[in-house]
C-alpha cells in the first residue's frame, strides 16, 4: 500500500538521525540495483517505499521506462550522494536553538520585527495547524522566536523550515509542534531530492548520450550555496517569493533563483543568476558566459552598486524607486564611505560574505547582520530588474511570433497554435513602482473589488494599483468572510495600512473607516443566553450572515436546515467577549419570509 505523502515520513524531532540514515541506505540499495539491472525488483518493495518515500521511489521507477545510461565513471551515483550530503547537512546540523511558540496573530502583514499589536493579541496555535503536505498555512499563524537578547521576531512558517540550513533549530514547549516542524523538514528535503533526481537524469541524458561533453559539477560548493540562501532569505523576507532553481535550470540556463511576483505573469517567476564578484573585469567574463543576458536578473555587488550610483543621477524624482531618506540610510550604513562604483561594489561584497559567519547566532540567520535598509535596496533591485528583464523577454517573444517563428513554451518546448489562432503572448508587467513612495499609511482611497476569497477581498485602487483587504479588515464580527459578500465591481472606500512591496500591493482596512458597533451597546443586550429574532442577509457555506447591529455581522452555523435570504432567526448568544468583538450564537428556529414569528 503507499504511503499518504501528505503524512510520510511520519517522524519527530528524535528521529531525524535515523530518517537521514534509512534514506541513504534506500538511495544506496536503489542505485546499486539501477546500476546491476536489478531495479525492476526493488521498487515496490514496501521497506524500500518507507525509507525513501513515495515521490523519491516514483522518480526510480521512471527509469525503468527508458534504456539504462552507460555511467563508466560513476558520475550519476558520486552526485546522487552528493546531494545526500547537501540534504544531511540542511537537516541534521543543529548549532543554537531558540525557545519559540506558534500564534495566530493579528496584523500578519508585518516583517519579522514583533509588532506590540502582534504580541498584545496573538494567539496560542497548535501542531493540528501547521500545513500537511504542501498545503498553505493558514493565514496569520506565525512563530514568535525568542533571540538571545530577549527581542520576539516574528516568521511564517516556511521561513523556520528554512533555519535548519543555518544550523538553528527551534524548541517548542508543546512537543507535538517541535515534532511536526522536524517532519515538515525532512517531508521537504525529501520532496526537493526527487526533483533533483528528475533533473539529473535529464542532464544525463544529454552530457552522457548528445552532447559527449565533459561532465560538470552539478552541485554548488558550500560556500556558493550559502550565498545563493542568503539572498533567498532576504527576499524572502516580506512574503515567501523566491527559490533555488531547479538542478536543471542552474545546468541549462544558468538560473540560481527563481523570483514568482504575480505582477510579472511568469508562472515560473523571473530567473536571478547571483555572484559574488565585484571585480569589474572577472564580472564581465561571467556576463558574456551567459546566454541571453537581458532576459534575467543578473544579481552581483556590482550590479546593485550600479543600480544605486543610477538612483543617485535620476533627475525626474517621479522615476525614482527609492526615496531620498533611504538613500541617506543606505550611505550611512557603510564606514568609511565608498568613494566609486567599485568601491561600494567591494564594500557590499564584504558585507554580505561577513555576515554568513557565525549565521546561528540570531534567530533571523546572516541576515540580521545586514542593515535593514540594504535588505530592502536588495529587494527593490530585484524586483525592478525583474520587471525590466521580464519586459524585454515579452518583446524578444513578440518579434520571433512576427517573424513566424513559434512562440516560447513555459517549460522550453515550443508553444503552438490551434489551426486558425492565434496564440497571443503574455502581456509584459509595467515597470516596478516603489509604492512607499506614491502611498502613505493612513490615507484614505477608493477602489473596486476584484476577487472575493475566503481570506480576504482583493481590490483595484483607482491608479490600477492592486490591494487586498484581509478578512479581518473587513468589519467587525466573527462573520468577516468576504467570500459571497463583496461582489466585483462593488466600490470600497478603504485605509491604507502598509505596502508589500514585492507583491506591487497595499494593505487596506474598510474596518478602519467604519465606527465601532460596540461602542455604546449596553451589556444586557448582549448578555449570554439572550434571544434575538434577526434577518438573514446572505446564505453561504452552510451558514447564514446576520445583522445583530449596524456594522455588526455575525455567520451562523445553519448546518441543513432550510434557510433562504430574507429569512428570520431566532438565536441565542452562546458566548460574548468585548475586547476582541467575538460574539457566537446559535440557532434555534427558522421562520420563512412572509411567516408570523
Amino acid at each position: 500500500m503507499a504511503l499518504d505523502d501528505d503524512v510520510w515520513p511520519g517522524i519527530g524531532a528524535a528521529d531525524l538521525d535515523n530518517f537521514y540514515r534509512e534514506l541513504r541506505r534506500g538511495i544506496h540499495d536503489l542505485e546499486k540495483a539501477y546500476a546491476g539491472g536489478r531495479l525492476a525488483e526493488l521498487v515496490d518493495d514496501p521497506l524500500v517505499e518507507w525509507r525513501v518515500g513515495a515521490r523519491i521511489l516514483d522518480r526510480y521507477r521512471s527509469l525503468l521506462k527508458g534504456p539504462r545510461l552507460p555511467d563508466p565513471d560513476r558520475k550519476r551515483l558520486e552526485t546522487v550522494f552528493e546531494l545526500l550530503d547537501h540534504a544531511k547537512a540542511e537537516t541534521l546540523e543543529i548549532e543554537t536553538w531558540y525557545n519559540a511558540r506558534l500564534v495566530f496573530v493579528s496584523c500578519p502583514w508585518v516583517g519579522a520585527e514583533a509588532s506590540y499589536a502582534q504580541l498584545e493579541n496573538a494567539r496560542p496555535a497548535a501542531a493540528r495547524h501547521l500545513p500537511r503536505g504542501e498545503a498553505a498555512p493558514p493565514r496569520g499563524l506565525r512563530v514568535l522566536v525568542e533571540a538571545q537578547d530577549g527581542t520576539q521576531i516574528v516568521l511564517r512558517v516556511d521561513q523556520v523550515v528554512n533555519l535548519r540550513f543555518w544550523g538553528i533549530g527551534l524548541v517548542f514547549e508543546d512537543e507535538s509542534i517541535t515534532d511536526a516542524f522536524a517532519n515538515l523538514q525532512a517531508a521537504g528535503t525529501a520532496a526537493r531530492f526527487a526533483l533533483d533526481l528528475t533533473d539529473l537524469q535529464q542532464i544525463l541524458q544529454r552530457i552522457l548520450l548528445i552532447e559527449g561533453t565533459r561532465f560538470p559539477r552539478l552541485v554548488p560548493d558550500r560556500a556558493g550555496e550559502h550565498f545563493e540562501q542568503l539572498i533567498t532569505d532576504i527576499l524572502n523576507e516580506e512574503c515567501s517569493c523566491a527559490r533555488a532553481a531547479r538542478l536543471i535550470e542552474d545546468y541549462s540556463q544558468k538560473t540560481d533563483l527563481r523570483v514568482r511576483l504575480p505582477w510579472l505573469g511568469r508562472p515560473r517567476g523571473a530567473r536571478v543568476q547571483l555572484t559574488q564578484i565585484a571585480d569589474r573585469e572577472r564580472h564581465r567574463r561571467k556576463l558574456d558566459e551567459i546566454r541571453e543576458p537581458e532576459h534575467l536578473v543578473f544579481f552581483s555587488p556590482l550590479t546593485v552598486a550600479e543600480f544605486l550610483d543610477r538612483q543617485m543621477h535620476l533627475r525626474d524624482p517621479s522615476q525614482r524607486v527609492l526615496s531620498a531618506a533611504e538613500l541617506h540610510d543606505f550611505w550611512a550604513a557603510f564606514r568609511p564611505q565608498p568613494l566609486d562604483i567599485d568601491e561600494l561594489a567591494h564594500a557590499l561584497r564584504e558585507q554580505w560574505v561577513g555576515s554568513l559567519a557565525h549565521a546561528a547566532k540570531h534567530p533571523l540567520g546572516p541576515l540580521h547582520r545586514i542593515p535593514p535598509v540594504v535588505r530592502k535596496v536588495i529587494r527593490i533591485f530585484v524586483a525592478a530588474d525583474a520587471a525590466r528583464a521580464t519586459i524585454t523577454f515579452r518583446e524578444t517573444e513578440r518579434e520571433e511570433v512576427e517573424r513566424g517563428l513559434p512562440r516560447r513554451g513555459r517549460r522550453g518546448s515550443a508553444s503552438v497554435a490551434l489551426e486558425g489562432e492565434e496564440l497571443p503572448v503574455p502581456t509584459a508587467p509595467r515597470p516596478w513602482r516603489n509604492l512607499e513612495l506614491e502611498y502613505r499609511v493612513g490615507q484614505r482611497v477608493s477602489a473596486w473589488v476584484k476577487r472575493s476569497f475566503q481570506d480576504g477581498v482583493q481590490v483595484v485602487v483607482a491608479d490600477a494599483t492592486e490591494g487586498f483587504v484581509p478578512k479581518e479588515e473587513l468589519g467587525f464580527g466573527e462573520a468577516r468572510t468576504a467570500y459571497g459578500y463583496f461582489e466585483a465591481g462593488s466600490p470600497l472606500e478603504l485605509e491604507v495600512l502598509g505596502v508589500e512591496m514585492l507583491a506591487q500591493r497595499l494593505v487596506l482596512s474598510r474596518r478602519a473607516l467604519l465606527s465601532d458597533p460596540w461602542e455604546g451597546v449596553s451589556i444586557d443586550s448582549l448578555a449570554v443566553g439572550r434571544v434575538l429574532h434577526l434577518a438573514v442577509r446572505d446564505v453561504h457555506d452552510g451558514g447564514v450572515r446576520l445583522e445583530v447591529l449596524p456594522g455588526l455581522d455575525v455567520w451562523v452555523h445553519v448546518g441543513t436546515a432550510p434557510v433562504a435570504r430574507g429569512d428570520e432567526v431566532q438565536v441565542h448568544v452562546a458566548e460574548v467577549d468585548r475586547a476582541t468583538h467575538r460574539l457566537e450564537l446559535v440557532l434555534e428556529q427558522v421562520f420563512p419570509r412572509g411567516s408570523e414569528l
